[in-house]
Formats: structure tokens, sequence, C-alpha cells
């Protein structure tokens, strides 16, 4: 029963991000955001690892592999997340984020994490079928909106990074545990972001913020 409740939740939370995620970045510049949602979610993930008495300690051999995780999950993905959104449409995002399990399966294969297997194969074919007749019509309409491809493009890219840092991270989850393993990624990584942040600048503003902005940034946070 735990594991569907769970389950449930992250579905519904997926549901949610894309939509809370536009609103957010009408208000706030994508860039900016990301650096500000990954820094107060890692501040809590900080206080929740301390309130169960873990620390942060790993050995110097998984090191190399923790800091791609955090480059993976943090800068490159919200990088390509957040100024996908921008320009494409939150339900862009939730069709095109549902080929995160084909991603994964292929590098899992790739990495020998996983077998391959015809009938998985199969799947990953009708999901990939099914995702262009969706797109079809509108990518064959004479008027669509190039701003719009160009955002798909790096919504694209910010399943690739993700299902990366999902397949990569696997073994350092089942190794250190998911809380223990998140926080430092989540640290880590807005440490990388900084440079990000320090470019998008110029571009940050909280003159256009509303409720709904600040109810979008909580959400993702």
């Amino acid at each position: 029963m735990k594991n569907i409740m769970l389950l449930v939740f992250i579905t519904l939370a997926a549901t949610f991000t894309p939509i809370f995620a536009k609103l957010s970045v009408a208000e706030i510049s994508p860039l900016s955001l990301g650096f500000f949602r990954f820094s107060l979610a890692a501040v809590l993930f900080y206080i929740t690892l301390k309130f169960r008495k873990l620390n942060l300690k790993f050995e110097k051999k998984d090191y190399p592999r923790l800091i791609l995780l955090a480059l993976l999950c943090i800068p490159l993905n919200q990088f390509f997340f957040l100024s996908g959104i921008k320009l494409s449409y939150a339900s862009h995002s939730g069709i095109i984020y549902s080929l995160n399990p084909v991603y994964a399966y292929v590098i899992a294969v790739l990495f020998r994490y996983e077998k391959f297997y015809y009938s998985k194969l199969f799947s990953i074919l009708l999901t990939v079928a099914g995702i262009f007749f969706i797109f079809y019509e509108g990518l064959t309409q004479a008027n669509v909106d190039s701003s719009v491809i160009k955002g798909d493009i790096l919504l694209l890219f910010a399943v690739l990074t993700f299902s990366m840092y999902l397949t990569l991270g696997k073994k350092t989850i089942e190794k250190y545990g998911a809380l223990k393993t998140s926080t430092f990624v989540f640290l880590a990584g807005s440490v990388f972001y900084i440079p990000l942040f320090i470019y998008d600048l110029p571009n940050f503003t909280l003159e256009n913020l509303t409720y709904k902005g600040i109810i979008g940034f909580i959400y993702l946070s």
C-alpha cells in the first residue's frame, strides 16, 4: 500500500509540474527560477537529512559519479526544462516527459544495467509512434510557431538528461539511500548552477511577480 501511495503521489506531482512551471516562467526568468527552486529544495533536503541523523560521507570512488549526477539533475536538466517550457506548452511537456521510461530503458541497455528484450522494444516503438501522431498535425501546419518547436526540442533534451540521471543514479541510491544521494546532488547541483544564475542576473526581476508565480515556485520547490 505504501508503494502504491508513493506512485500515486509521484504521478500527481509529475502531472502538475509542467502547469506550475509554465505559470512561474511567465513571471520569473527560467534560469533564475531554476537556481532559487533547487537552492530552496537543497536546504529542505539538508534539514531532513540532519533530522534523520544522517551524514554526507561517501566513498572517494563514488564522488565522480555523484558530481555527474549533480550536473545532469540540476544545471543541465533545469536549463533545458525551464527554457523549453518557457517557449512551449505545458501539455507538450507532459507528453514529451512520457518518453522518460523509453530513454531510461535505452540508456540502461547501453550501459548494460538491464538486458534487452524485444517486448520492451515493441512498447518503446508504440510510445514513440503515439507521440509522433499527437504532434503530427501541429508540425504540419503552415503557421506552426518555430519557438514552440525549439521549446519542444529543449524539452527532449530535458528528458534525456533526467533519464540519464535516473539510470546512472540507481546503483548509488541503492548503496547510500535516496535521501542521502539526493541531498548531495541538490547541494552540489545548486553550486554548479551559480554560473548560470550570474549569467541570468540581468534578466532577473520580481516586478511582474504575482500570486500565480509564487504558488508555482513553492510547488516546484
